[in-house]
C-alpha cells in the first residue's frame, strides 16, 4: 500500500463505506477437497513470486515468457488488485483467480484457472467472492472501471460473473 496513489484510492473507498480490512488482510480462508479427496484452501497471496508466477502455473499470457507478463507488476503494486490461490498443504497449486476493485469499490473476479474443473475451484472462488463482498460492505459487479493506481497500465481481460450459489450481493445486471 504505502504509495500516495494507493492511499488516495483506499481513502476514497473508505468514504464510500467500503470496509477494507478483509481486502488488505490475508485472514479469509476457505477449505475444500479435490476430487481425489486431497484437502486444499483458497486465500489471497502477498508473495511477489506467487504474483509473478500466476501465469506460469497455467501457461497464460501472464507467464514470464509471454506478452502480458508486465501486468503482474501492476497486480503487485496496485492496491485494488489481489490474487487468490488454491493450494494443497504441500503447496501444490490447484487454481488461481485475480480479484479487483472498481473505481467505486465494487468487487470483480476474473478467469478462474485450475488444473481440474472437478476439484471445485471455480465454485470456491465464487463463494469466497460472495463472502468477501459481504465482509467489505460492497457488491459484486461485472461493470465498472478497474483503475491503474501506481502502475501505468495492465491487461484487463474482462471480469467474470459469479455463476454459482446465492447472489444476494450480486449487483443486478
Amino acid at each position: 500500500v504505502g504509495e500516495p496513489a494507493n492511499e488516495r484510492y483506499l481513502n476514497a473507498l473508505r468514504s464510500y463505506g467500503v470496509n477494507l480490512q478483509p481486502w488488505l488482510s490475508d485472514d479469509m480462508v476457505l477449505h475444500a477437497k479435490r476430487e481425489d479427496g486431497t484437502a486444499y484452501r483458497v486465500q489471497f497471496t502477498r508473495d511477489p513470486f506467487d504474483i509473478f508466477l500466476m501465469g506460469f502455473h497455467f501457461d497464460t499470457c501472464l507467464s514470464p515468457h509471454s506478452f502480458n507478463f508486465y501486468s503482474t507488476i501492476a497486480i503487485l503494486v496496485d492496491a485494488n488488485k489481489r490474487v487468490l490461490y488454491g493450494r494443497t498443504s504441500n503447496g501444490q497449486v490447484v487454481g488461481r483467480c485475480l480479484f479487483a476493485l472498481t473505481t467505486h469499490g465494487k468487487l470483480q473476479t476474473f478467469q478462474r484457472y485450475c488444473h481440474s474443473r472437478d476439484d471445485g475451484f471455480g465454485e470456491l472462488v465464487d463463494e469466497f467472492a460472495r463472502k468477501l463482498a459481504t465482509r467489505m460492505n460492497t457488491t459484486l459487479t461485472q461493470f465498472g472501471r478497474i483503475p491503474c493506481l501506481v502502475s501505468r497500465e495492465w491487461y484487463d481481460d474482462g471480469c467474470m460473473a459469479i455463476t454459482t450459489g446465492a447472489t444476494e450481493n450480486l449487483e443486478k445486471l
